[in-house]
């Protein structure tokens, strides 16, 4: 269960601000009845005193009446209702728990995919791209990662913490250039990882260019624990067909490329996937490397139910106490300072 929360706004009787005509009628009756007086008396002296400055007061006249206008404004806010809310969303989920495990043997550095700018890009990277994009596809699966190379390294058990986990996934790099690569460790280490899960559902995506040439542990070994355990494997064998571009490093430090042939022991990988119920994907480019992950995200998503409960604030006694305060002020200024006489 996950709960997400999100603020928001509201009224409560939004057709109360209908109301607000009000205001702007009585501003627009002042505004032309103040162009239609005519001064009831005149004064043929007062031309004596035209170039004197008027006072603070004459030209503050305005004041009561904004003042008034402002709280009548206050008031029919008030009236309709303003509150604020948090909405909360319980999210209910059969829970499937995922571990990635990823080669990072010297082999996953050839060079034969292309990133989706059109750049041309090794394995790994391919891989955890592709990785990253399955993670920001799912909302309440806790997904774990292992890498291995000739050990398998835990990074980061099954987490619903997926920052956390796109930091440590783009921390995975290749230490060296050797073609050791332990797949039954790696089925082992996940297996491990997922044997105290009580998740409903607990799978293995294996993703690896190469064959079992290293650790104490059979793949078939490693896949009957999983199989034991009821964990599937989808097992991905990564690479083109035939040769790929592997980077050299020059006498001077200039990178240039050799070919290298494709050494994916498919018939393990099928037997891997086979015996825990899963299946075996072949990715030769980046295109199918995305639809084979996308097509595990659909064969394996949680059953997720949405609660939502919202938790009102009123914020109508704010605009209550300032209306009635401009309209005090106004009244006062009026009786007062700002008074006129007939």
């Amino acid at each position: 269960m996950n709960d997400v929360s999100e603020l928001t706004w509201g009224l409560a009787r939004p057709w109360a601000l209908l109301a607000l005509v009000l205001p702007l009628l009585i501003l627009a009756w002042w505004w032309w009845r103040r162009g239609r007086l005519r001064p009831a008396l005149r004064f043929p002296a007062a031309a004596a005193f035209a170039d004197l400055p008027p006072s603070w007061r004459v030209r503050t006249r305005w004041l009561p009446g904004v003042l008034g206008l402002l709280g009548l404004v206050a008031l029919t806010i008030a009236w309709a209702g303003p509150r604020g809310g948090e909405t909360i969303e319980t999210i209910r989920s059969e829970g499937i728990d995922i571990m990635v495990a990823l080669d990072t043997s010297g082999s996953m550095l050839a060079e034969d995919m292309v990133s989706n700018a059109g750049k041309r890009i090794n394995r790994l990277r391919a891989a955890k791209e592709v990785t990253a994009d399955f993670v920001g596809g799912r909302m309440a699966d806790r997904i774990g990662l292992v890498s291995f190379d000739e050990i398998a390294v835990p990074r980061c058990p099954p987490t619903l913490d997926y920052g956390v986990l796109y930091d440590l996934l783009a921390e995975v790099e290749i230490d060296g250039e050797g073609g050791h690569t332990a797949i039954g460790m790696a089925i082992a280490s996940a297996v491990n990882r997922l044997r105290r899960s009580d998740a409903e559902s607990r799978v293995i995506i294996l993703v690896t260019d190469g064959r079992n040439n290293a650790g104490r542990i059979e793949p078939a070994d490693a896949a009957e624990m999983a199989r034991l355990l009821d964990i599937k494997i989808y097992a991905i064998g990564i690479g083109s067909e035939g040769e790929a571009p592997y980077p050299i490093r020059g006498r001077f430090g200039v990178t240039g490329y050799q070919p290298v042939r494709s050494d994916i022991d498919e018939e393990t990988l099928k037997v891997v996937a086979k015996q825990t119920g899963g299946a075996y994907f072949r990715a030769s480019h980046r295109g199918q490397l995305d639809s084979i992950f996308a097509h595990i995200d659909e064969l394996e998503r949680s059953e997720i139910e949405v609660e939502k409960h919202v938790r009102h604030h009123e914020l109508f006694p704010a605009f209550l106490r300032a209306g009635a305060v401009l309209l005090l002020l106004s009244v006062l200024g009026s009786l007062t300072t700002w008074r006129t006489w007939p």
